[in-house]
């Protein structure tokens, strides 16, 4: 079971923006309700076959916590909120993200990958990195090009002619079109939500970075493939999440001073690339900074500690059980959305137990993943997971459900940069690590990409 669960899991996650677009388009349903039923079933297989083999179930500290914050939801959501006067429990069980998360973040912890399947999974990667980049450079050419929010069999059409059609749909289909109009693009990830670009995206580009045993040639391609994922989606916080993922390469340089030089040096060249080549279809770079870069929305941000001040203390240790008060959508109403900053989010939806609970997660998970990276070398998974949580000082995101960050999880555990001969903990003929009940591997290899 354990090996066909390996196929499972990376086959899925790594082609999660396929399987969002054929969910979405021929079954009709949500590809993130879908995953979480898959990760339910999987939760319940893999405690049985647990118990039945007599192997102990693998449940680090940072998963502990994580759970412990799921079950507070689902308490707040039921006495503070009471969300299931609306909500059936069923209803809950599948859209709940945080209960979804932890079902299968448990599923990947008591899973023994494959050398072969990872070997397999990281160069499917590559290339689906390269196929984003290619999307996301077309769609400035093309708006309405594999977009999610494309209505009916509007493709074809000029985007003009298609905001017109849209809009006259009423007003509920206004905010799609806004979100077409300011030049955001979502290459292959529209399917999924519209911040997978650059959690997704940039994940699984943190993921195949870290590699230090891929050549030069690749590395190069891969760093062109997320700057043009990154610039052109016009969207500041991917741009600054490229920017932490790309400073990995400075993590055990001898000479960071010298190295960093080096680095900026090449990310003015792919900027410039990327620019120019983006230019021939059809992008405007003077456009770009001034209407996105120097745009007034970054004020949202500032606002967003306005009202946070205002509402926080009408229920400052429980929260609102994820619900927005009145007072607070009045407050917000002609400026944003929402609170745009997701730390603020949080102890405002949850109080600072909440908040606490969630916080000691992260701290966890990071500290989980660093003391990994301080020993293989091998830095890209912690910083796909650091970018997350620095995204949600400008978006509100604080589900880690997205086959990204999942596969970052997985390939923290297999991925080495440490060459064999000088890892005494290396077993180069062991096809499955063996794995401390913590969830810490005792035995790496490295895997060639």
């Amino acid at each position: 079971m354990n090996r066909l669960r390996s196929i499972l899991i990376l086959g899925l996650l790594c082609s999660y923006p396929l399987y969002s677009y054929l969910v979405t388009t021929l079954l009709g349903v949500n590809p993130n309700y879908l995953l979480g039923l898959v990760a339910y079933v999987l939760f319940a297989e893999v405690v049985i076959t647990k118990f039945r083999e007599d192997e102990n179930l693998v449940v680090p500290p940072y998963l502990i916590l994580f759970g412990l914050f799921a079950l507070y939801v689902f308490a707040s959501s039921l006495f503070v909120a009471d969300k299931f006067q609306e909500v059936s429990i069923v209803k809950y069980l599948y859209e709940d993200p945080f209960l979804k998360s932890f079902a299968f973040i448990f599923v990947l912890e008591n899973t023994l990958f494959h050398k072969g399947h990872i070997r397999i999974a990281l160069q499917s990667l590559f290339f689906i990195l390269i196929i984003a980049s290619l999307v996301t450079l077309w769609q400035v050419y093309d708006p309405l090009f594999l977009r999610s929010e494309v209505v009916g069999n509007m493709a074809s059409i000029p985007f003009e002619r298609y905001s017109e059609y849209v809009m006259s749909l009423g007003p509920d289909y206004t905010e799609d079109v806004e979100f077409l109009a300011e030049g955001y693009r979502t290459s292959i990830y529209s399917w999924i939500s519209g911040i997978s670009v650059g959690l997704d995206s940039l994940a699984i580009f943190s993921i195949l970075f870290g590699i230090n045993e891929m050549g030069r040639i690749k590395r190069v391609i891969m760093l062109v493939c997320a700057g043009f994922i990154s610039i052109l989606s016009s969207a500041r916080w991917i741009i600054l999440n490229f920017l932490v993922i790309v400073s990995q390469r400075l993590m055990g340089k001898p000479s960071p001073l010298f190295s960093g030089l080096k680095l900026l040096f090449g990310l003015a060249c792919i900027i410039g690339l990327v620019g120019l080549s983006a230019s021939l279809v059809g992008f405007n770079i003077s456009t770009f900074i001034e209407n996105r870069l120097l745009a007034e929305s970054a004020g949202t941000r500032i606002y967003a500690f306005k009202v946070f001040n205002q509402v926080y203390f009408d229920a400052p240790i429980f929260g609102t059980g994820g619900a927005d008060t009145p007072e607070m959508l009045q407050l917000i109403q002609g400026r944003t959305s929402q609170i745009h900053v997701g730390w603020l989010k949080l102890i405002y939806y949850y109080g600072l137990v909440g908040a606490l609970i969630y916080g000691g997660f992260v701290v966890s998970l990071l500290r989980h993943l660093y003391i990994r990276a301080k020993k293989s070398k091998y830095w890209g998974s912690f910083f796909a997971i650091l970018a997350f949580v620095v995204a949600n000082f400008t978006l509100v995101e604080l589900s880690p459900l997205y086959h990204g960050l999942l596969l970052a999880l997985i390939f923290s555990r297999y991925l080495t940069n440490v060459p064999p001969e000088l890892d005494a903990m290396t077993k180069p003929t062991q096809l499955k690590p063996v794995l401390h009940p913590s969830g810490t591997p005792l035995r790496r290899q490295p895997v060639e990409v």
